[in-house]
């Protein structure tokens, strides 16, 4: 049963609800979840620590207290059912070296992550943030030269 809900994680004012995104970046010095008003939502924070995109799945679902070893969409199906309860915020830390292990796939999670908590049955609220880290190589990508290096 989806329950209405005032939480908004972006900054927008409250019309933005359903229209916010579902998917964020933050880096290390910003101290998430520093700074953030959550106060109503579940936080869920897991540390990659290696082994790919199965173990991070895994680590997700082993916090969401939701069965483990099944495939990303049921994993989803879950988390979303959560989050018509209560809002829901799973946030990855040191998903830079996500990125170094699976490369674009991350942008495929990235991206079915927001498909997802838009489909047919309405919005979720469910929130994927992802800390990119270390902001100097963040920052150099978007200079003419920038070293970006992931592993």
């Amino acid at each position: 049963m989806k329950q209405k809900t005032d939480f908004s994680f972006s900054r927008h004012p409250k019309p933005w609800l359903g229209g916010e995104p579902r998917v964020f970046t933050v880096m290390p010095d910003d101290s998430f979840p520093q700074g953030r008003d959550l106060q109503g939502a579940r936080l869920l924070t897991v540390a990659y620590e290696g082994g790919g995109l199965v173990q991070l799945f895994n680590q997700i679902a082993k916090a969401a207290d939701v069965p483990v070893d099944s495939s990303y969409q049921a994993l989803l199906e879950h988390l979303g059912d959560m989050a018509d309860k209560m809002p829901l915020v799973v946030y990855v830390q040191h998903a830079d070296r996500l990125l170094a292990d699976v490369g674009p796939a991350l942008i495929a999670i990235m991206a079915s992550w927001e498909k997802f908590a838009r489909h047919g049955t309405g919005v979720h609220a469910m929130y994927l943030v992802v800390d990119i880290g270390p902001r100097a190589t963040v920052d150099a990508a978007f200079w003419p030269g920038g070293k970006v290096d992931w592993r």
